[in-house]
């Protein structure tokens, strides 16, 4: 199994915004795939930066799921936040397998 990680630090005037975009459009865009298997969403209590910060993570089968399923259509879906809210959104994504 994988985990896939999204932060997403956004400026404080448009968080609450971006926050309903995450539950709203992206968590249920990813959820529609057949390697999802479960997500969280996290908000970081003691953030380094300025703004919220919000951790979103998918749990998905395996690896060439991820390439084949997932990578494209969140990567259109967080270009498409940029686009509203520029310059006020920054997020980066990483990939994790569980080791036991």
């Amino acid at each position: 199994m994988l985990l896939y990680n999204i932060t997403l630090i956004a400026e404080d005037q448009v968080a609450t915004a971006c926050l309903q975009w995450l539950k709203n459009a992206h968590v249920p865009a990813i959820r529609t795939l057949p390697s999802f298997i479960s997500h969280q969403l996290f908000q970081l209590v003691d953030s380094p930066n300025e703004g919220q910060t919000y951790c979103l993570q998918f749990l998905l089968r395996d690896k060439e799921a991820y390439h084949q399923e997932v990578e494209s259509l969140s990567a259109s879906l967080l270009q498409e936040l940029q686009q509203q809210y520029p310059n006020q959104v920054f997020y980066f994504s990483s990939l994790m397998v569980h080791l036991d």
